[in-house]
Order: structure tokens, then C-alpha cells, then sequence
């Protein structure tokens, strides 16, 4: 059965968004941790879940100066940073310009993008971000290794 779910709906119920209902009783003997939130930049994609895929939830830090190496992502997913500012290269923008994210900004993205994909952190402090990937065949990662766009000069990397 297919189910097509809005990306924030589904985003707010992995991260434990407080929602009451009549007669609901408290918790007991749980413990409950945000791991992120933030907020949608454009209009988010809805995400059509996928019987039988699987969900993978990362959470990354580079340190200053690090990056994700050039990659793929077989599937969708969504970027949310918590901490510092994330550059970002390709995907469905120009293969070698960055776009930065700042803490607190969500980026959604589609299968099979335009472009391979770096990410960089190029601030003074950590970049810490999670990432959600959706429907992904079982056992399989949400990224894969890529070539750097020959049009990319060889120092982005």
C-alpha cells in the first residue's frame, strides 16, 4: 500500500513534536532526546514512503575545514543543521557554486539530482547536521561515492 505523507508531517513525528490528545496518559520510564529541528527552505517535496524501503537517519560532524568527499544520493532526503553553517555544492544547483545553510535551516533534496555532491564545512567551529534518507532498498546507504564535475576546479574536493 502507498502512502504519500507530507516530509514535515513525517519530520515532526521522528522528532517528537508534542502532540496532545484527549485522555493520553504520561510517559513512564522513557526517555525522549530531540535529535534536530529546523526549518524548511522552499516548498518541501512531499515523499511518497515505499513498502518495503527502509529510513536511514545520520547524524554527521565535519570538522573545520572537512567535507563529505563528492557523492550521489540514490533517493530523497533532507538535510537539517544543527550547529555551524553547511556548504553545500551540486545537486540540483550549478555543480561548483556554493549554497550555504545556516544552523537551524532544513534542505530538501530529490533522487537521482543533477549533479554529484560535496559538502563542506568551511566555518572556524564543527558543522554538525543530521540527515534523513527515504526509501532506500534494505541494508543500503543514502550516499554514494562520485566523481568531482570535470567542470569543478580540482581544488573543491
Amino acid at each position: 500500500m502507498r502512502k504519500a505523507l507530507a516530509v514535515v508531517v513525517s519530520i515532526s513525528a521522528f522528532t517528537g513534536a508534542n502532540l496532545t490528545m484527549a485522555g493520553a496518559t504520561s510517559p513512564n520510564g522513557m526517555d525522549k532526546r530531540e535529535l534536530s529541528r529546523a526549518g524548511t527552505t522552499g516548498t518541501p517535496p512531499t515523499v511518497e514512503f515505499r513498502e518495503g524501503k527502509e529510513t536511514q537517519v545520520l547524524k554527521l560532524v565535519l570538522k573545520p575545514g572537512g567535507t563529505t568527499g563528492w557523492h550521489r544520493h540514490p533517493e530523497q532526503g533532507v538535510f537539517l543543521v544543527d550547529k555551524g553553517t553547511l556548504t553545500s555544492y551540486g545537486l540540483d544547483g550549478p555543480p561548483c557554486e556554493p549554497v550555504e545553510l545556516a544552523a537551524g535551516k532544513a534542505l530538501f533534496f530529490g533522487p537521482h539530482a543533477s549533479h554529484s555532491h560535496l559538502v563542506r564545512n568551511t566555518g572556524a567551529e564543527p558543522l554538525e547536521f543530521t540527515v534523513l534518507y527515504f526509501n532506500l532498498a534494505p541494508g543500503q546507504g543514502g550516499a554514494v561515492d562520485a566523481e568531482r564535475p570535470t567542470e569543478c576546479p580540482a581544488d573543491l574536493n
